[in-house]
């Protein structure tokens, strides 16, 4: 009996510690999993499963990283007592996906001008381009804190370019642009492809202020061109550009003092040499004719035909093709309403169409631009056309008249008769 009992007792307490052992294996089995599905799932991409950061003892992610600058792994703490081993890159990937970009940028800060930078760098001007190529703009932080760090860095200047752009800050954009020219670019892709951007947003930009009609901004942004370029270019190709550029834009403006100082300052370069001489010939004239000539009236101008606007009876606005083959002015008869014909006299005028029945008739005022004379004589009848009759040299003979058919412009001297 005594036995039986001794027996009974051994094979309870072997029980005992059975479901002691098997218990501590299946919770350390469970952790180990846990563990190892969270390792599984640290990935470089964005839409796959990440670590919960947020959970885990974010004081002590920190302390981590600041001390175990030269590991390449860093130990969480998941609570008080259990820990898991990531990797510093894998974490640095995970921490970008989630927004917490100063703590991904403290991981790079710690493995800056080391072997392990480069990957570090990929990774996340890879993240960035992505971003950007989504219009996700909230990149910006990131380069901003970036760039507070490693403010020369061309290419976060290069990207940060490309967002201000989107976001229509174009002169901004180029102005980034150029700021990355300061700087050394060992890459020559990144070169490159920096000189074609900015080659196509200042091109894209210049467009957009034309289409506005823009001048003021469009000589203010060809003045910040011209300056640029001669910093950086020393074939001078792109700054005689912008400054033959914006010498056609004074010279329209009527600015011909300072389109000739610009042109001046390319005469030597073969491509404008021509227009530029041609266009300085232009300005001589026009500073010639402007001293000359005390009246100046802008013409119309379609195919090679030339038309002014004039005032007859006071109040009267006619449209009159030029015609110095002509001796007298001639009106159409239809502008005049309830005309007795009979009690003028009759005349007739040979013309390109043959010959043409009229009448003379003795305006109260004919004036041009405020030039005129009362009593004015000139021919009126039936005419076809988009125009109200013909201006001839019964006027044009009063003056010392030059017409700049380039510019169509009438240049008009009172003879000392007037």
């Amino acid at each position: 009996m005594k036995n039986i009992l001794i027996y009974i007792f051994i094979l309870f307490i072997g029980c005992l510690i059975g479901i002691y052992i098997n218990s501590h294996k299946s919770t350390k089995y469970k952790e180990n999993i846990n563990i190892n599905k969270i390792k599984n799932n640290i990935q470089p991409y964005i839409n796959e499963e990440s670590i919960q950061i947020d959970n885990f003892n974010k004081k002590n992610l920190l302390d981590n990283i600041n001390n175990e600058k030269d590991a390449n792994s860093i130990n969480i703490s998941k609570n008080s007592n259990n820990y898991i081993k990531i990797s510093k890159l894998e974490l640095f990937k995970r921490l970008l996906e989630k927004l917490e970009y100063q703590k991904a940028l403290k991981i790079y800060e710690n493995i800056a001008h080391t072997s392990r930078q480069k990957y570090y760098e990929n990774i996340l001007f890879e993240y960035i381009d992505i971003n950007i190529e989504q219009n996700s703009y909230s990149i910006e932080k990131l380069l901003k804190l970036f760039l507070q760090i490693y403010y020369e860095n061309p290419k976060a200047l290069y990207y940060q370019a490309i967002i201000q752009y989107k976001k229509n800050l174009y002169l901004k954009s180029i102005k980034i642009l150029y700021k990355t020219k300061d700087q050394y670019i060992e890459n020559q892709n990144l070169k490159n492809q920096r000189n074609k951007t900015l080659k196509n947003y200042i091109k894209n930009y210049i467009l957009i202020l034309q289409n506005n009609k823009d001048t003021k901004k469009i000589i203010k942004l060809f003045k910040y061109l011209i300056n640029q370029e001669k910093k950086y270019d020393n074939s001078h190709n792109n700054s005689n550009k912008y400054k033959h550029q914006l010498a056609k834009i004074y010279y329209d403006l009527k600015y011909y003092k300072k389109s000739k100082i610009l042109l001046e300052d390319i005469t030597q370069d073969y491509i404008y040499i021509n227009e530029v001489k041609k266009t300085i010939s232009n300005i001589e004239k026009t500073k010639k004719l402007n001293q000359k000539y005390k009246t100046k009236i802008k013409l119309q101008k379609s195919n090679n035909h030339f038309y002014i606007n004039a005032i007859i009876n006071n109040n009267l606005k006619i449209k009159l093709l030029i015609d110095t083959g002509a001796s007298l002015t001639f009106i159409n008869e239809k502008l005049f309403l309830n005309l007795d014909k009979s009690t003028l006299k009759p005349i007739l005028l040979n013309t390109a169409n043959g010959v043409l029945k009229s009448y003379i008739l003795i305006l109260d005022n004919f004036s041009i631009q405020n030039i005129g004379f009362d009593s004015f004589e000139v021919t009126i009848g039936d005419i076809n056309g988009p125009y109200d009759g013909l201006l001839g040299m019964n006027y044009l003979k009063n003056f010392d008249f030059y017409i700049d058919q380039e510019k169509s412009i009438l240049y008009l001297n009172p003879l000392n008769n007037i």
